[in-house]
């Protein structure tokens, strides 16, 4: 009450200094602000009391905290959010004339199992690895009780639990029974499989029970990693070479697993030896090697929770000390991506960390101090860090933190065996043939196209084209295997091919995959879409503008994060902008978010924490991120980061940007992108992107031969009134524009700064928009008139922009071609083309000198003021254009 009362103080007096200065007013904003840091000091200790209850809380911020504490008596609160795929598959299956009852649905599975309503969980996915839901009994008249009795994964993937589960309580301790239930049912899953499994025909078996249910014969390709069962002790085991690691049975439900290669197996050793010696695990390799990926499928293959926090200079040494503290008691794993990233003060405490958990699992102690403070410890806990060498931003890590650390070197896996592989998961039969054409087709692309960096040959781009080809041979299966590769390939890859490497490219395609003619599978009901869409926003629906839009809505469908490349001018933006509003035609709702990255900090871009006072300050990329997150409905939304490339931010993506698809802050919080999200970067080129960004994201490059000038130019023809305008226009750039931009392609004038065609042909169109007046040109006016002021436009466009060096002045050379190449308007014979304007009302040519109003010294006025009055145009300076002042044109 008191601080409303202090409020109304500047309402009473809009006055500031008045308000600003009543008596005693400093004294009672120290006061509140004393008691404001009390206040925070105890909710503070009251979350860490929560957190040391369930040490899985130490993973989630402390305003998700609050918000699953304020509903933890309701555990069907806790568990749900507004966004649920499992509903919008039923509306779109059982469609209903009130979609708002769409959440009242009672789901009936195949099975003839009946479901409560539920929904994929906002809470619930950052707690677990893959539990997002759970199926709570219902009481006579049809509600849910607080008993669950099942959980649901995010692949939709039903598991009934082997007992049900009292969700009654505080929180934290219905969280802890949950936990204990998954663990058990699974384990109770296992046995029962590995009983059923001798019984069972194969293709029953595998539908009858979980994904999860991995014995040691299932995975002959797994051979390195042995598991068992073992009858006297009820629970499944990990061997590897002397290692060997009890099962922990979180719940994974049906998550794809990694191919297994040589140097998978090497990775597999190297980090389970170290855990067997107490230490913790190290990969370290170029981009695109698996060194993350493979270790949260080591995880996976045990059982385990991973967390992958991506390392930036936000973190210190207390938020680093909160995740160790939150792995140690709930024996999670804990992968560092990017760990050298940290700053070197902070690695250094990093280190006493991390000795202080390794030291007690070696003791084999139930409880240990940690820096000042007792807590609990599950043995299985493990930390790895993953780092690429040699990045800009990086550091060395200190001598004592090496050290608690196994090193395992991550070079470029067997692509062959992994694509292989992976076509047999897809469906392809022969699968061998056309691995080999793969691998050969981009070890060729390597080695014979020009070095550009946006090109990315390597794990992740074979990965996106695998997975399009499977699409496309799931909606034709009749169609001949090497044709559908074959499109994949090609369709996939041209989107990001120069203009000098297409025919190479192209003949690489035709040599591997010979008298095959295949056409770009289209959807000519969107193509007509996107056209009409285009044509809305005044645009010109040619077919390479056309044809770089489908491309970006096929780019988005397949990668979650896509670079938008070009030179400015070549239709970046108005690409996106024609997809976007594609989608508003077809009544999808998209939501798009614009912001400038390099405009702001990197801590006011991710947010970061006050050392002093430890209070978190969110920042705007994680504002916009969770608040797009938030967003209900099912319709595409995009963050579009239009700004420079530059390693200290964009590194800090990385995690969304791959396949974890989560940002992850230094307050320890976790926003996933999800399904419906993407990230589209807007920029000019990638040479200050490291090969890991490179990697991570899908390309569309659009070509400065792309779009051409002629859209440019007939999108602003259409927008004159004048029909004789018009026409005069479209002849007159066709007879002059071609020929001034091959001679300015051929480097023949030196300019003061290098001038894009897109620019030179923008000038153009400013200068005529200025000069074009009912004054200068009135609706009668002759052809030769709207020529006069045309070439007065283009030699200033062409020409305004060259110098003179200690040899040549490029100006002189530039108006003796123009008046050799274009004879129709005559210039003055004195002089070059510019040393003359054109008189307003003669029409002539005139010398600029005759414009120039008359100075005369007035003896009293000092020299500033003379110079002043001098410079400052008036309404005798007709070279200045009133209109191009009003259009803030610069000329």
């Amino acid at each position: 009450m008191y601080s409303q009362a202090m409020m109304a103080i500047p309402v009473k007096t809009p006055n500031v200094l008045e308000a600003t200065n009543k008596k005693g007013l400093f004294e009672d904003l120290e006061r509140l602000q004393k008691r404001l840091s009390l206040c925070e000091k105890a909710l503070a200790d009251y979350l860490e009391t929560k957190r040391l209850a369930f040490p899985r809380f130490y993973f989630v911020s402390s305003a998700d905290l609050l918000d699953i504490l304020s509903n933890g008596n309701d555990p069907v609160q806790v568990t749900l959010t507004a966004v649920c795929h499992f509903m919008l598959f039923i509306a779109r299956t059982f469609p209903l004339s009130n979609p708002a009852r769409v959440c009242a649905i009672i789901i009936v599975d195949p099975m003839c199992h009946v479901f409560v309503p539920h929904q994929v969980s906002n809470h619930l996915a950052k707690l677990f690895d893959n539990m997002c839901a759970l199926e709570f009994q219902k009481d006579s008249n049809n509600q849910a009780t607080k008993i669950a009795v099942g959980m649901y994964s995010k692949e939709k993937e039903f598991v009934k639990f082997d007992q049900s589960c009292d969700c009654d309580g505080q929180v934290e301790f219905w969280l802890n029974r949950l936990l204990d239930r998954m663990r058990a049912t699974v384990r109770h899953e296992m046995s029962e499989a590995v009983i059923a499994y001798e019984e069972k025909p194969r293709d029953r078996w595998i539908f009858d029970y979980p994904a999860q249910v991995d014995n040691e014969q299932a995975f002959t390709w797994q051979s390195q990693l042995r598991h068992r069962w073992d009858d006297n002790n009820g629970h499944c085991f990990a061997n590897i070479c002397d290692a060997q690691f009890r099962y922990c049975y979180e719940y994974l439900g049906n998550t794809p697993r990694l191919v297994i290669t040589p140097l998978t197996d090497r990775c597999y050793i190297t980090l389970t030896q170290s855990l067997h010696l107490i230490m913790g695990g190290a990969p370290a390799g170029p981009a695109g090697t698996g060194k993350t990926e493979t270790t949260k499928d080591l995880g996976r293959a045990l059982g385990i929770m991973v967390y992958v926090f991506n390392c930036s200079e936000q973190m210190d040494y207390k938020s680093c000390g909160d995740i160790f503290k939150g792995l140690a008691q709930t024996g999670a794993w804990g992968c560092f991506d990017e760990f050298n990233r940290i700053s070197v003060e902070v690695l250094s405490v990093v280190a006493v960390q991390v000795k202080a958990v390794q030291d007690a699992i070696r003791d084999k102690k139930k409880k240990f101090n940690f820096l000042g403070e007792i807590i609990s410890l599950e043995p299985s806990v493990g930390m790895f860090i993953t780092m690429n060498p040699g990045y800009a931003g990086r550091t060395e890590l200190p001598e004592n933190l090496k050290a608690r650390f196994r090193p395992c070197a991550m070079v470029v896996p067997d692509f062959e065996l992994i694509c292989e592989i992976m076509l047999v998961a897809e469906g392809f039969l022969q699968a061998r043939i056309l691995a080999r054409k793969f691998i050969t087709l981009y070890t060729l692309c390597k080695e014979l196209l020009s070095k550009q960096d946006h090109y990315d040959w390597g794990l992740r781009a074979i990965k996106s084209v695998l997975v399009v080809a499977g699409s496309l041979k799931r909606s034709d299966p009749k169609k001949a295997e090497g044709e559908i590769l074959m499109r994949a390939l090609r369709d996939f890859n041209v989107p990001k091919i120069v203009t000098d490497d297409m025919p190479v490219f192209l003949g690489l395609i035709g040599d591997l995959f010979p008298a095959m003619d295949v056409p770009r599978k289209q959807d000519l009901d969107f193509e007509n879409v996107v056209r009409k869409s285009v044509l809305g926003l005044k645009l010109q629906a040619e077919d390479n503008f056309v044809l770089k839009v489908v491309q970006l809505h096929e780019l988005l469908q397949v990668r979650h994060s896509v670079f938008v490349i070009g030179n400015a001018g070549t239709g970046k933006s108005q690409v996106l902008l024609s997809l976007n509003k594609t989608y508003h035609d077809m009544k999808l709702r998209p939501v798009t978010v614009d912001l400038d990255p390099k405009a702001v900090t990197c801590d006011e871009l991710f947010g970061i924490i006050n050392p002093a006072t430890r209070e978190w300050k969110d920042g705007l990329f994680s504002t916009v991120m969770r608040d797009l997150a938030n967003v209900s409905h099912d319709g595409p939304k995009w963050i579009i980061l239009d700004g420079d490339i530059d390693p200290m931010w964009i590194e800090s993506l990385n995690t969304v940007m791959d396949d974890n698809k989560v940002l992850t802050l230094a307050s320890n919080e976790r926003i996933p992108l999800n399904p419906t999200m993407r990230l589209v970067f807007e920029i000019s080129h990638l040479r200050t992107a490291t090969p890991a960004t490179v990697s991570r994201a899908g390309i569309l490059y659009i070509n400065p031969t792309d779009l051409g000038w002629n859209p440019i130019v007939t999108s602003w023809i259409e927008q004159r009134t004048v029909q004789t305008q018009r026409a005069n226009l479209h002849m007159l750039f066709q007879k002059y524009l071609p020929t001034c931009l091959a001679h300015a392609r051929s480097a023949s004038f030196k300019k003061i700064a290098p001038v894009a065609e897109c620019s030179l042909v923008q000038t153009i169109l400013y200068l005529n928009e200025v000069l074009m007046t009912p004054e200068n040109l009135p609706t009668d006016s002759s052809k030769e008139l709207h020529e006069l002021y045309f070439v007065f436009a283009a030699v200033w466009a062409f020409g305004g922009a060259l110098f003179q060096d200690q040899l040549v002045d490029y100006r002189v050379e530039f108006s003796k071609w123009w008046v050799n190449e274009f004879k129709a308007i005559k210039f003055p014979s004195q002089g070059t083309v510019f040393d003359y304007c054109i008189d307003p009302e003669s029409k002539k040519f005139v010398s600029w000198a005759d414009r120039v109003p008359k100075f005369e010294l007035d003896p009293d006025l000092p020299l500033q003021v003379r110079n002043l009055s001098f410079n400052v145009p008036n309404e005798n300076h007709t070279h200045v254009p009133k209109e191009a002042v009003q259009l803030q044109i610069r000329i």
